[in-house]
């Protein structure tokens, strides 16, 4: 499945306020209830594509998370074309000065979207694991962690090695 992004607006034919109805007759294949205590989610059969929904009826789209591999466009730009999390954050830092680095990846609140990495705060070249879209309304449906949820510097992010360093 290939998607472009639309800022706030959603991925594909999937978008943001949408009913848990209307996204089941939109996405082109099946979705599983996903849910738990966390909130009310569906998944795609082979786990790619996550949708998070309001917890009131009719429970309104609020969030897409879409990991590797299909194709997924912004600016552009395929963000899984096997750029590391590095180029990919100088990438979008150049359409936004104001991007959040964090331990597990970067979000841009001017484009609702962040980019992440479960290797990032070990390597610079790590891979995109994910990409999580939220609504305007939804900043606060941005994946955190305990673990994870501090942000890094543009300095430590800098002195972030690279696998091929470690290797050697």
């Amino acid at each position: 499945m290939e998607l472009e992004i639309s800022p706030y607006v959603g991925a594909g034919a999937i978008r943001f306020g949408m009913s848990r109805t209307e996204v089941a007759r939109a996405f082109p294949g099946k979705l599983r209830d996903a849910s738990s205590d966390v909130g009310i989610w569906d998944t795609s059969a082979d786990g790619n594509f996550q949708i998070a929904y309001t917890d009131t009826s009719p429970h309104s789209c609020t969030t897409l998370m879409i990991a590797a591999p299909q194709p997924l466009h912004f600016h552009g730009k395929n963000l899984f074309d096997g750029s590391s999390i590095r180029e990919l954050t100088f990438w979008l830092h150049g359409l936004d000065q104001n991007i959040d680095l964090r331990l597990d990846g970067v979000v841009s609140y001017k484009y609702g979207i962040c980019l992440q990495s479960d290797d990032l705060q070990c390597f610079a070249d790590a891979s995109l694991d994910s990409v999580v879209l939220f609504a305007k309304t939804h900043h606060a449906d941005i994946p955190t962690d305990e673990n994870f949820s501090r942000q890094m510097t543009w300095s430590q992010f800098l002195a972030l090695p690279s696998t091929s360093d470690v290797n050697r």
